[in-house]
């Protein structure tokens, strides 16, 4: 039995002149969570549509389990639990209805019980799909993808606009999920719901990965302690800030500005100081730990795109 789940090498992707994926390679450990995340455009759905087989891959190798792919696409498929970023579901089935449904596509799945008991969904088996939230029609999706009781999922921005507190019930579910076991393959554009859920992130950016790590190592490597962000009224140059002399690192993307600090009382007696001298309006001021964003900012130079 192989350790690894899932093994890409240099898979590259291209439409026209526009590289979708680069040349990228990773690998995922059985029964962990991989997360995949980046800006909207970065590459990641296209990255999971080819290992999923529904795009072809100009290059590269990718190996699922035991399996070649895509020679071996046929047999691998039935180790794959798959949630498109995009789920279409019947209005007007009832929740059990939709799952029996599925169900008749397998030749080996789950009880209809079991699958809507493991996404909490047992209570709304008969009620019409098109009165769920958008968290629970999210979770239906999932149920789904758990049919035919898979060895890996992938799950493509499984909580992409829903609010918070359905966020967390899909967090919740992905943590059961990989306690019983299962290897889990996601997406997302949101750095805290990766720092959150994942053994591993890969941070991908217009088409390459540019770090991948545990979101603790990654977090680590920026040798940072504390984060002062705010916004400011006008445009505010480095060279204006550079006189912190408790900053020991600045990021300024328009008019947002973060600064990395180990004396946060220090740093803020020293920016007042040339907000009140400058005029500089200091608007949404917060105080945080380094995270995967800084990460993301540190080497890009940019915030995050949604």
């Amino acid at each position: 039995m192989t350790e690894n789940a899932l093994v890409v090498k240099e898979l590259t992707k291209a439409y026209g002149n526009t590289r979708a994926v680069d040349r990228i390679s990773f690998s995922i450990k059985r029964g962990t969570v991989f997360c995949l995340v980046g800006p909207n455009g970065a590459g990641k759905t296209t990255t999971m549509e080819i290992i999923e087989g529904l795009k072809k891959p100009d290059s590269g190798e990718i190996r699922l389990f035991d399996l070649q792919l895509p020679d071996e696409l046929a047999r691998a498929r039935h180790l794959m639990g798959v949630q498109l970023q995009t789920t279409s579901l019947f209005d007007r089935l009832r929740v059990g209805e939709i799952v029996n449904l599925f169900r008749s596509f397998y030749s080996h799945t789950l009880p209809t019980e079991q699958v809507l008991e493991t996404v909490s969904l047992q209570s709304k088996k008969e009620q019409m799909v098109a009165e769920l939230s958008g968290g629970q029609q999210q979770r239906v999706a999932i149920a789904l993808a758990l049919l035919n009781d898979p060895e890996i999922l992938f799950l493509d921005e499984p909580t992409a606009g829903l609010d918070p507190q359905a966020r967390r019930e899909v967090w919740k579910l992905v943590d059961s999920l990989k306690q019983r076991g299962k290897t889990i393959f996601l997406t997302t554009h949101y750095m805290d719901e990766a720092e959150k859920l994942s053994d591993e992130v890969a941070i991908i950016d217009r088409g390459r990965i540019i770090a991948h790590d545990t979101p603790r190592s990654l977090v680590s490597k920026l040798n940072k302690a504390n984060v002062v962000e705010f916004s400011t009224e006008e445009t505010v140059s480095e060279e204006t800030l550079s006189r912190l002399n408790a900053v020991t690192a600045i990021n300024i993307v328009g008019k947002k500005v973060v600064l990395y600090t180990s004396d946060v009382k220090d740093c803020m007696v020293e920016l007042l100081a040339i907000s009140r001298e400058r005029g500089i309006g200091l608007r949404d001021m917060q105080f945080r730990s380094p995270s995967l964003e800084d990460v993301f900012i540190e080497l890009t130079g940019e915030m995050l795109r949604e």
